[in-house]
């Protein structure tokens, strides 16, 4: 196995668990993170997810723009939730 296939969730989303940081259950993709700079930039946090594995920001046209709200757009481990 990948190691990359390790850290990634499994699900549509970049997270597994309950979508609570809070809660114990929530797992986050070590790869999805928010740029702070380009939120305050657009004034709003719809402009700046970013995926580190695939190098991908909301920002940019090859994104589908929903990585601010966890939607996986790498498609690792997408299956085990099907």
């Amino acid at each position: 196995m990948k190691a990359y296939k390790k850290v990634i969730p499994n699900g549509v989303y970049c997270y597994e668990g309950s979508r609570n940081p809070a809660s114990k259950t929530y797992k986050r993709c070590v790869f999805w993170s928010i740029n702070r700079k380009k939120a305050q930039r657009y004034g709003t946090y719809q402009a700046a997810g970013y995926c580190g594995f695939l190098k991908v920001g909301d920002w940019m046209k090859k994104s589908s723009g929903l990585l601010f709200d966890q939607v996986k757009e790498c498609r690792v481990n997408i299956a085990s939730e099907a």
